[in-house]
């Protein structure tokens, strides 16, 4: 307790207020401000001429607070082991960051319900990540996810191995999303795309007559020609997996720029099973396979019999088993 006592005290407020405070306010203002506000007997009768620098406090909030201009919900469903290896981000298409949850921050087989409100005016990014490549369904366990944006369910997903990107709200059509929406708009946007989609989009409603310029990039077709043209450079991989190939086996496929033709992450396919993965590729390049195991067995023998071929024009141009850790491959002009 602090106590003053004395001529001129007025000047310099005491820090605990007065047991017997004065019935009329000092003849001259203090020289420092009160470390809080006075509380009178006798409130004013009228406002100050200049409004408060500061908000009131009221132990009364109003009861009708402003809306949510553009509510987002992230319904979430953990797998048996989400917490080791699941993360997820919210953005908008500055990068500023809504939400961030790193690996660890949730619990296995728990249920979660994310709410966040968000500007109206921005087209926003989710990303979900997995880790292990399993996504949250269906081996080991039954997660999901869906995400909510101004009432309506704009994706949702499962089964997406190592990862799944979402753009949604306003402007994004000048953004295209990596992954397809769930609910394609039935009307192109009104002004162009700022970048080009990594893929061409399918429309449910075809334009009733061609364009004026020809296409940059292929369509893609459900009912392909009966005549389709010849490949230039026709690549093939017949792939056979071990027992644990989901778990620790990835490669890609690049030409000598860097362009990327094939890429299969960890847990992109199923163990013990055979594919035939097929690429038209352009005809004047060198091209770079590499395959990796991260366990550093290879595709045999102590985990099962896997093997690869790459099959390039026509030729096996390479071929391999244990091979380890990794193995790389160039062929092509």
């Amino acid at each position: 307790a602090t106590h003053t006592f004395g001529k001129g005290c007025e000047r310099y407020p005491s820090e605990t207020p007065s047991l017997y405070p004065s019935e009329k306010p000092s003849s001259e203002p203090s020289l420092k401000p009160s470390s809080s506000p006075s509380i009178s007997k006798f409130p004013s009768s009228s406002p100050s001429d200049k409004p408060s620098l500061l908000p009131s406090l009221s132990k009364f909030p109003s009861s009708s607070p402003l809306p949510c201009a553009a509510p987002f919900q992230l319904k979430l469903e953990m797998d048996k082991f989400g917490k080791m290896d699941n993360s997820f981000t919210l953005k908008d298409s500055s990068g500023v960051v809504f939400l961030n949850y790193e690996v660890g921050s949730l619990k296995n087989e728990q249920s979660y319900t994310l709410e966040q409100c968000l500007p109206e005016d921005s087209c926003y990014t989710f990303t979900i990540e997995d880790e292990y490549g399993d996504g949250l369904c269906c081996e080991y366990g039954h997660g999901s996810y869906a995400i909510v944006y101004d009432g309506i369910e704009v994706a949702a997903g499962r089964d997406f191995g190592s990862l799944a990107t979402h753009t949604f709200g306003k402007g994004c059509e000048r953004y295209p999303s990596e992954t397809p929406s769930l609910y394609p708009s039935e009307k192109p946007s009104s002004e162009p795309s700022l970048k080009p989609s990594s893929s061409p989009s399918i429309s449910k409603f075809p334009s009733s007559s061609p364009s004026d310029k020809p296409s940059l990039l292929p369509s893609l077709s459900k009912f392909p020609s009966s005549s389709p043209l010849p490949c230039a450079a026709p690549f093939q991989l017949k792939l056979e997996m071990d027992k644990f190939g989901k778990m620790d086996n990835s490669f890609t496929l690049k030409d000598s720029s860097g362009v990327v033709f094939l890429n299969y992450e960890v847990g992109s396919l199923k163990n013990e099973q055979s594919y035939t993965l097929e690429q038209c590729l352009p005809e004047d390049s060198c091209y770079t396979f590499t395959i990796e195991d991260e366990y550093g067995d290879g595709l045999c023998c102590e985990y099962g019999h896997g093997s690869y071929a790459i099959v390039y024009d026509g030729i096996e141009v390479a071929a391999g088993r244990d091979f380890g850790s990794l193995a790389t491959h160039t062929f092509g002009k």
